[in-house]
């Protein structure tokens, strides 16, 4: 099975059914599409700063156009607060992965409102979360995953 390795607490958000899209820059191969991917979860840490943009993005019109579930921001205020971790280097589970939403010309967290690079939303369907995190190590891009 393909995985896609996602930076926290994007993946959670992914796996918990609050953020309907993944947003990349690239397409994803077409041969993908309507094929179940594994959610992994980087093993990458979140700085407080990243943290707290996500926090306030959540909850501006950008957020909420871009399907963003409020319901997450417990969530987002626990890790805030070092209350909560989120699991990192883990595949967290599975998704089907939708006919690529294209293009998608604005900014995200991290991007600049002057970088006009186009951004595809990456539709995850179908989500199905693990009862527990399957520790796996990642890559970038799209890489087979072996339960």
């Amino acid at each position: 099975m393909k995985a896609l390795t996602i930076w926290q607490p994007w993946a959670t958000l992914i796996i918990s059914g609050w953020k309907p899209h993944e947003f990349r820059g690239w397409k994803p191969p077409a041969s993908l599409v309507g094929q179940r991917i594994a959610i992994h979860a980087a093993k990458r840490p979140m700085k407080a700063t990243e943290l707290r943009d996500i926090i306030d993005y959540v909850c501006s019109p950008q957020g909420v156009r871009d399907g963003i579930d409020p319901r997450c921001m417990d969530l987002l205020e626990r890790t805030f607060w070092r209350k909560e971790d989120l699991p990192m280097s883990a595949v967290l589970g599975t998704a089907i992965l939708g006919e690529p939403v294209t293009p998608l010309p604005h900014g995200l967290p991290g991007l600049g409102d002057s970088d006009q690079r186009v951004i595809y939303g990456w539709p995850m369907l179908e989500v199905e979360k693990f009862a527990d995190p399957i520790p796996a190590k990642g890559a970038q891009g799209l890489w087979d995953w072996r339960a």
